[in-house]
């Protein structure tokens, strides 16, 4: 998987999620719309998706945080309530603990319509140097737009969220499933990001 121009992508996760962030005095909110391509059997939205927006969130803060170096998602914790299966997921976080190698969020999601909390996840990055062009010169870290909508024009789910992202099921043993490392589900360190792997628990 080759080092993309910019991140994210034209074509990946996050903009297919069509997710939306605003900034303002210093409170920066996460929102996602939940469409049926999102949703589990049960009609709910995917303990997955829930795990994607909080890694989105949190990294958001901690990528500035640990300007003018890096930082990789070392583990994610998640706990759910009950799952909308319309309307709108909003979150947000916060930083619970910085240390010398290593930063600590927690982030409250919600249904946005009702207001009522529906996960909450503890997130740990690692901190660690800049090590391509683009961790390097992320001005867009540095200096964020007030809002910032990455769904592009032709962004939007065609089919299912798993088998847009490539899960693939083992023929041999329905316990397993794989998952490709691509540029789709991948991150700036060019490996698969954490709410995907999230989604493979």
């Amino acid at each position: 998987m080759s080092e993309p121009a910019h991140f994210p992508p034209a074509h990946h996760i996050t903009r297919d999620l069509a997710v939306h962030i605003r900034r303002s005095e210093g409170r920066t909110t996460l929102k996602l719309p939940v469409v049926p391509e999102v949703l589990d059997a049960g009609g709910r939205v995917r303990v997955g998706v829930v795990a994607t927006l909080a890694d989105i969130i949190a990294g958001e803060a901690a990528v500035r945080e640990a300007l003018p170096g890096w930082m990789a998602t070392l583990g994610l914790s998640l706990q759910v309530g009950d799952l909308p299966g319309d309307g709108h997921l909003r979150a947000q976080s916060r930083m619970i603990r910085k240390g010398r190698t290593t930063l600590v969020y927690e982030v409250e999601v919600e249904h946005a319509e009702s207001g009522a909390q529906v996960g909450l996840s503890t997130l740990t990055f690692s901190l660690l140097p800049a090590q391509t062009e683009l961790q390097s010169r992320a001005i867009w870290a540095e200096e964020p737009a007030p809002e910032t909508a990455f769904a592009l024009e032709d962004s939007g789910f065609t089919a299912p969220l798993l088998e847009t992202a490539g899960f693939a099921f083992d023929p041999k043993d329905a316990s397993i499933v794989h998952l490709a490392k691509t540029a789709y589900v991948g991150n700036t360190l060019e490996a698969v990001t954490g709410g995907m792997v999230a989604t493979l628990a």
